[in-house]
């Protein structure tokens, strides 16, 4: 795909003629032109701006997908890649000029073999419509991201996506056989035969998390993973966070490897429970999600543990999930965050930063350093149990103040993870 860094292309390159081109290419309702449709797929969920795009392509198969690319190519249109919009960190955002390509409608999914444990998803499939898919042969797609119910396969490529259970399970890289792709001429291309190891230049990890700049992912073959047998969700509460923080790093430094440890600060919980109304306290400065999965027997003695643990550490409340549907209620308290976070000011900007375990604790509290400071509010919510923690920092973007004080925290706080030997 072009430099997205370079000069932005002006919207006169996608002439009459180009127009035309398209429209036969991608047939009647795959080129969108309409104000309303530029003004969407201009942002995603990162709300940053770079401009407006000059046309939106809904390519309805692989094919002609390439043949879009190619046009493009040929008459040098530059190309965005887009899944569902849902990503955090703007790599769906176009220039002024660029041409928007979805992979929303890639949406086929076959081919589930329950005995290499994989099966086929177009880039347009839903994270979760996988996981379904795969459920009546006892397996499911690991990553899970926060916006599981509405993100693409070919997002979670393009951004390598984790959620809540890589903490053992690993990332989207990890999950991956074997990808579809098309090269900025227009070219198709599969990365080998999809074995679990093979020889020869590792286009899978080149493409993963490259965010569409190196081509167009149209489809994958997935690895799955079976269901454990056994299921424990525990939920804490802390009236410091700071013990909540350092919770985390004594819990996995007892030996523990939980699927995961996730966290809320309090101003995310009251968001949560202002929206959803789950029953959860607001008066605690954190509740946290510790869930273990395995053979029967090694779940319950690790989350007698565990529970032991994380009230000798401070919790002052913890809950076990009494079934699959409560279990389920617990994980929408976590996925949900970001989307209650508008109820906490027009306008955020969240980062998404990562440090060593044991240096969690330490930016935490440099954080509120930083909030204080700056006048500003961060709610956060946390990967915690390997030190990844989305911090947002909400302002009204019409006040010239608030938005100079909240991107000037953002940006002190990237550089606090930076200096503990982050990224």
């Amino acid at each position: 795909m072009p430099d997205r860094a370079g000069s932005p292309a002006p919207a006169s390159r996608l002439t009459t003629d180009a127009i035309a081109e398209l429209e036969v290419v991608l047939g009647p309702g795959g080129l969108h032109l309409d104000e309303a449709a530029l003004a969407v797929y201009a942002r995603d969920a990162s709300h940053l701006t770079l401009g407006r795009p000059c046309a939106v392509a809904l390519p309805a198969d692989p094919f002609t997908l390439q043949r879009v690319v190619a046009v493009c190519a040929r008459r040098g249109i530059p190309v965005v890649c887009r899944g569902t919009g849902t990503g955090l960190s703007g790599g769906a955002v176009p220039h002024e000029g660029d041409l928007v390509l979805s992979t929303a409608r890639l949406n086929r999914l076959d081919n589930l073999d329950p005995h290499t444990l994989t099966l086929h998803a177009g880039a347009g499939v839903l994270n979760d419509q996988v996981t379904r898919f795969a459920s009546y042969a006892g397996l499911h797609f690991a990553p899970d991201p926060s916006s599981q119910a509405a993100a693409s396969i070919g997002g979670n490529i393009a951004e390598n996506a984790g959620g809540p259970h890589c903490l053992r399970l690993g990332v989207t890289r990890r999950h991956l056989r074997r990808l579809d792709w098309v090269d900025a001429s227009g070219r198709a291309w599969t990365t080998g035969r999809g074995l679990p190891l093979e020889r020869g230049v590792d286009f899978v990890s080149l493409l993963c998390g490259s965010e569409g700049t190196l081509g167009v992912v149209t489809g994958a073959d997935l690895a799955l993973v079976p269901d454990p047998p056994a299921v424990v969700t525990l939920l804490a509460f802390f009236p410091e966070l700071d013990r909540a923080t350092g919770a985390v790093v004594g819990l996995l430094g007892e030996g523990m490897l939980p699927v995961a440890v996730e966290m809320v600060d309090q101003a995310m919980l009251v968001a949560i429970e202002e929206a959803f109304g789950f029953g959860f306290p607001t008066d605690v400065a954190a509740a946290m999600i510790v869930e273990f999965a395995g053979l029967p027997e090694e779940v319950k003695e690790d989350a007698a543990a565990a529970e032991r643990f994380l009230a000798e550490e401070g919790a002052s409340e913890i809950r076990t999930a009494a079934d699959r549907d409560e279990r389920t209620e617990l994980w929408k308290c976590r996925k949900k965050a970001f989307g209650a976070v508008g109820r906490l000011a027009p306008s955020y900007v969240t980062m998404d930063v990562v440090v060593p375990l044991g240096s969690l604790p330490a930016l935490v509290d440099e954080i509120q350093v930083i909030k204080t400071r700056h006048g500003v509010e961060v709610a956060t919510a946390f990967h915690a149990g390997d030190g990844n923690l989305h911090p947002g920092v909400h302002y009204d973007e019409r006040d010239p103040v608030q938005t100079r004080a909240a991107h000037a925290a953002a940006d002190e706080i990237i550089q606090a993870a930076l200096r503990r030997g982050g990224s």
